[in-house]
């Protein structure tokens, strides 16, 4: 199981406040790499998700952590299909 020893576990309040300042942008990254609401909803979620269960390593810089697994989960998502705005 994905969240294992994860489940049931508070939230830090700093990582709370992470996301209630920066999942406004973060979606955007996510809408301009799929082009598509509900796929960059899933995508911020999974990003996030992550995020929460490293947040003890990454709390001190949050916004160079999150980022890239938005990005890598998107380029895995679907190998070699075309993405609007990338030359195939």
């Amino acid at each position: 199981m994905f969240f294992g020893r994860h489940v049931g576990r508070r939230l830090d309040a700093d990582f709370e406040e992470f996301v209630t300042a920066r999942s406004a942008g973060l979606l955007r990254l996510a809408f301009l790499l799929v082009n598509d609401r509900g796929h960059a909803e899933d995508l911020l979620q999974t990003a996030l998700l992550r995020t929460a269960m490293r947040w003890h390593r990454v709390r001190e810089q949050p916004d160079a952590y999150v980022p890239p697994p938005c990005c890598r989960r998107w380029a895995g998502a679907t190998p070699g299909a075309s993405r609007p705005g990338v030359p195939s």
